[in-house]
């Protein structure tokens, strides 16, 4: 019981500063060793039943986040899923009540990069797709967007 109440004390001190979600804190409390794997999923189901960990939340904190540094749907799935352990069902709940326009999205990070400059050659625009593909878009939308944006300015 001791135990127990000390990694409650230590989750609520890691919520308290920011969120978490719960394959994060899972892996923490793991490492700290204290409790068998049946008492901190226990431990974090309680902690869910209560409100102070919710994934849904999480993913949307870090959805909204990854969008204001203009990452793409490929990024944002990276981080949330492979980096963070979100679950993809959460992951697309939040993705379906943001409703995100993500050729919008790939303009919007084309432009903070390169603003209105022109294409100069096939090099310049390889090197322009591969910005795009490394910001998390796929590669159909990275050379749409590059091609669209020629031909807006041009």
């Amino acid at each position: 019981m001791q135990k127990t109440n000390s990694e409650r004390v230590y989750l609520l001190y890691l919520l308290a500063k920011q969120d978490y979600s719960y394959a994060q804190l899972k892996q923490k409390l793991k490492l700290r060793g204290n409790l068998s794997l049946e008492q901190i999923e226990s431990l974090l189901d309680e902690f869910i039943q209560n409100g102070w960990q919710s994934d849904l939340r999480y993913a949307h904190m870090v959805v909204s986040s990854c969008l204001n540094k203009h990452y793409g749907l490929l990024r944002i799935q990276q981080k949330l899923i492979y980096e963070k352990g979100v679950d993809p069902a959460t992951l697309g709940k939040v993705l379906s009540l943001l409703e995100i326009d993500w050729v919008k999205e790939a303009r919007l990070c084309y432009r903070e990069k390169y603003h209105d400059q022109p294409i100069t050659d096939l090099k310049d625009k390889q090197k322009r797709i591969q910005y795009l593909l490394r910001q998390g878009y796929g590669l159909d939308l990275a050379v749409q967007t590059c091609n669209n944006l020629r031909q807006d300015i041009g």
